[in-house]
């Protein structure tokens, strides 16, 4: 494995600090992160920066401000390195060529060793110190021996990751019902359990079809309506009757 020189590319943390917390978008994986500019720093919704994450460096997109620290608990904040620049956004197109080739050659060397798992992404990290390999699988799988031979291919430090059916659609990404991208793709990664009795709790019609997600689970945005709802029915206005809605779609 090869050891990281680059003493700037070090994942840092930050301190949290009221009005200079922010919420960031991982982009090549879909992870969220919340994150700090150093003191001299100005950044804005929407803005690309590079920034330590929990994998290593990588490019993120800037969601939004965090107005209340109690939000963030014990999740560590990210420091943001620097805005990303034209250099940064073409090195980050370079590497998603990569991936691609990478991904590839894993796929072929599971299919060699026969292996019992499902590649679903893989992903460097942006100073190229380590390539990540996400998989679905039934059970555990012995993977040593592919590791080897990727570390060998590669000579890069190489992780595989063993992801959910929840978190493989978050990896992925698409477009839900409501016709927007997947809440788990596009605002969050904290993938709470939606237990049945959320569907039932709002009178939605018992079909798997109509309350569940890409991934086979109930949807995420129950449990966003679910507080919703209460409210509704602890003011009188819910009859039981209303229909439930999400981004203009209607059970």
């Amino acid at each position: 494995m090869k050891k990281d020189k680059k003493k700037s590319d070090i994942p840092v943390k930050a301190t949290p600090q009221s009005g200079n917390l922010w919420r960031a978008r991982v982009l090549p994986i879909s992870d969220f992160e919340f994150c700090s500019p150093p003191a001299n720093m100005k950044i804005g919704q929407g803005e690309l920066v590079v920034m330590s994450t929990r994998y290593g460096i990588d490019v993120a997109r800037i969601l939004g401000p965090v107005s209340n620290l109690d939000s963030v608990g014990n999740a560590e904040v990210r420091q943001i390195i620097r805005i990303a620049s034209k250099k940064d956004l073409s090195k980050h197109r370079s590497l998603e060529k990569l991936e691609k080739e990478a991904f590839e050659i894993c796929r072929a060397k599971i299919s060699a060793l026969k292996l019992s798992m499902k590649l679903v992404s893989s992903h460097y990290t942006f100073d190229k110190w380590k390539i990540l390999f996400f998989f679905t699988a039934d059970g555990r799988v012995d993977f040593r021996e592919l590791v080897r031979l990727l570390a060998v291919r590669f000579k890069k430090r190489i992780e595989l990751r063993q992801i959910g059916a929840r978190d493989e659609t978050r990896v992925v990404g698409g477009v839900g019902v409501c016709g927007r991208l997947y809440c788990c793709h596009s605002i969050t990664d904290r993938l709470a359990t939606v237990p049945v009795k959320t569907a039932k709790d709002q009178n939605l019609p018992p079909s798997l079809l109509k309350t569940s997600g890409q991934c086979g689970r109930l949807l995420c945005c129950l449990s966003y309506e679910l507080g919703h709802q209460a409210s509704k029915e602890k003011s009188g206005v819910a009859d039981g009757k209303t229909k439930y809605k999400c981004g203009g779609y209607t059970f």
